[in-house]
């Protein structure tokens, strides 16, 4: 089932359910507050649901939540990725003395702590 979205999933598993109860769409739409298209929808994966719905579905099809929706179903969450700094310059007496977001820039920091320690001014 790769490559379904969740809610094709958990229709195909709803169609089975309820054909294994031997159940029609027009007695489960009637059963859970649905009209019989919804529930073909639903079925077929182009109607989002409900968690309450859900729940409703998996009491009267005599399942648990996660016979309807299981873990693997769910898609990987986005990861949030923060460059906070691409060269930072350490000093091994003084620690982290900067942060630059260029090469140059990271050397011209280095150039910079070093003429500070030395006492050297480099504005010139």
């Amino acid at each position: 089932m790769n490559g379904l979205a969740v809610r094709q999933r958990v229709g195909m598993r709803v169609r089975a359910a309820r054909e294994a109860a031997g159940i029609t769409q027009e007695k489960l739409a009637a059963m859970i507050g649905l009209g019989r298209s919804s529930v073909a929808n639903l079925e077929a994966g182009r109607q989002e649901i409900t968690v309450t719905r859900l729940a409703y579905l998996a009491e009267v099809l005599r399942l648990d939540l996660a016979d309807l929706v299981r873990a693997g179903d769910l898609p990987v969450p986005p990861h949030e990725v923060t460059i906070r700094r691409i060269f930072e310059v350490e000093c091994l007496t003084c620690g982290l003395i900067d942060g630059a977001l260029t090469r140059a820039g990271a050397l011209e920091a280095k150039r910079d702590h070093i003429a500070r320690m030395r006492g050297e001014s480099r504005n010139g």
